[in-house]
């Protein structure tokens, strides 16, 4: 009986010293570590430890403990399976006790407790919080073989039950810690400050930086509502007044801008409250929220709007000058048209006179003379219609709907027929069928008889023209193929050549205005698509054009 006395007077005092311990402490190490020594001595263990479950839920970590050496606590694991007395303890909920391990035939133990010589284990479940998986175990281990009667049992239940209590409100302690750094940064970072306002007294509880938004930074304020007040300029103090009310009465919600003297400067600045009515609960009803400085908003603001003012005047000013440019342009066009290409026929019809009517008096020089007077004009016609394609591009009128590139292709090929390149001068290769594209019908058939004529006139003259057009389906895009096996284009010259004027090629080998894959380029940038060659010199080159996709509906134009 005596010893019967003396265990529970330890396990008793144990129990009273732990949970002294636990009601104080905030270092869940230092609680479990002590409870680990509390219940060896009451029990007379040479070990004890807490196994804590591991996030995924088979594996226990050493976590605490008393007896063992380096390498034991905070390293040694053990998994949590069937065929241990831990996984025992975890899967049923229920105490596991082993009297003599040597014996058992239920469970296998981890090498560091044959390597420590336990004989005797038990173990019991430290329950979770609501919610929450177990914490883990509470473990005591002896080196001799030892029979725990049904006291001892309770015992560790109960202990194991404080430590568990303890872990819960360790935890939510730290998860309100936690969120009241999480507010407090975010306050910081937002340079915000926070206020509590008693509605039945008006008074207010603040924060420093609340204080320091109205200008309090030397002394002590003892704010009120209508303190508040005196700060918010004559004009304002209405609004705010009618804001609270509101919140009060009606929607439980504060937000209003006001303008303030600060306190110690005189200082004019705009001030932002935000609140909300807390009505519940035995506490008297408050209005709890977070005030802000917007002064520099305000100022954004209404600089924005002059800026707007100035910006739509510029607008105004600008669009009228872009209507004068096209005007000129268009006077321009007219000009180049009519006025450049009549004396430019004239030159060309006398020198075509002298060369018929007068060719044996004008001698052989004075023959070729005429003849090059007559190319020249040509050839400036030729470019004052390419000059003329290329403004109209620009210019003209976009109107973009579902559009079959094959029809334009179609008539790119008659195009390039007419113009001398027949079967046997150029071979060309059509995809059967392309996906839909949204274009402007007229301004993509421009675009593709080019490139198809530049990829037919720029042929090697060791072989035959070969041409391909196809496409393919770039996600929302479609691009258009032209590929040829032609001379080909050196890469530091694939980015300029889509300029007006750039030749790469002398008139006397492959005549032309340069002006060709300009309109190629302005062509596709009106439809919003983009343009591009690849290639290698003497290799040929694969043109291609890029634009959106489009699918066919009811009631939609096609071109």
């Amino acid at each position: 009986m005596d010893q019967d006395h003396s265990r529970q007077l330890r396990q008793q005092t144990a129990l009273a010293q732990f949970g002294e311990l636990a009601l104080h402490s905030d270092d869940l190490d230092e609680i479990l570590t002590e409870a680990c020594r509390l219940v060896g001595e009451a029990l007379g263990t040479d070990f004890a430890k807490v196994v804590e479950l591991q996030p995924d839920g088979n594996t226990l970590l050493v976590r605490a403990g008393v007896g063992w050496t380096e390498g034991v606590v905070g390293v040694a694991t053990i998994q949590a399976t069937d065929d241990t007395s831990e996984g025992y303890a975890l899967k049923t909920g229920e105490p596991m006790i082993s009297p003599d391990i040597d014996e058992e035939t239920r469970f296998r133990y981890p090498d560091f407790l044959i390597t420590y010589g336990v004989k005797a284990v038990a173990n019991v479940i430290i329950i979770g919080g609501t919610d929450r998986p177990p914490f883990g175990i509470l473990q005591v281990d002896s080196r001799v073989r030892r029979e725990f009667s049904e006291e001892d049992v309770a015992f560790l239940r109960t202990y194991a039950n404080l430590i568990a209590a303890t872990v819960e409100r360790l935890s939510v302690l730290n998860e309100t810690r936690d969120a009241s750094t999480r507010l407090r940064l975010a306050l910081e970072a937002g340079d915000l400050g926070s206020f509590e306002m008693d509605v039945a007294s008006g008074h207010i509880t603040s924060s420093d930086r609340y204080d320091s938004i109205f200008g309090i930074v030397s002394v002590e304020k003892s704010w009120t509502w209508n303190a508040l007040l005196e700060q918010v300029v004559p004009e304002d103090r209405a609004g705010i007044a009618d804001a609270m009310r509101s919140a009060l009465a009606e929607s439980g919600e504060l937000r209003v801008e006001f303008r303030i003297e600060r306190a110690e400067d005189s200082a004019p600045r705009w001030i932002e409250l935000r609140g909300r009515l807390d009505d519940q609960g035995d506490s008297p009803p408050r209005i709890v929220g977070i005030a802000a400085d917007i002064t520099d908003r305000k100022l954004a603001e209404q600089a924005l709007v002059m800026s707007n003012g100035t910006l739509e005047a510029q607008v105004s000013e600008r669009t009228n000058s872009l209507a004068e440019s096209n005007a000129q342009l268009d006077a321009f066009a007219y000009t180049v048209s009519h006025d450049l290409r009549a004396p430019l026929r004239a030159m060309e019809g006398f020198a075509r006179i002298l060369q018929e009517d007068h060719g044996a008096g004008l001698g052989e020089e004075g023959y070729h003379y005429a003849s090059r007077i007559v190319g020249a004009a040509k050839r400036m016609e030729g470019l004052i219609d390419d000059l003329l394609a290329f403004s109209r591009v620009q210019r003209a009128d976009v109107t973009m709907k579902w559009t079959d590139p094959a029809r334009a292709i179609r008539n790119a090929i008659t195009e390039l027929r007419s113009a001398g390149f027949d079967e046997s001068a150029v071979t060309l290769k059509v995809t059967p069928s392309f996906p839909p594209i949204k274009a402007d019908g007229m301004i993509l058939a421009q675009v593709i008889g080019n490139l198809v004529l530049n990829a037919a006139k720029f042929k090697a003259p060791d072989r035959s023209a070969h041409v391909t057009i196809r496409a393919e389906r770039c996600a929302e895009r479609v691009r258009i193929w032209v590929e040829d096996n032609g001379i080909g284009i050196a890469p530091e010259h694939q980015a300029r050549i889509f300029n007006v004027f750039e030749r790469l090629h002398g008139q006397e080998t492959y005549p032309g205005t340069g002006v060709g894959l300009a309109i190629v380029k302005a062509g596709v940038e009106r439809m919003g698509g983009t343009c591009g060659v690849e290639g290698d010199l003497g290799v040929g080159s694969r043109f291609w054009i890029e634009l959106d996709a489009a699918e066919n509906s009811a009631g939609e134009g096609v071109s």
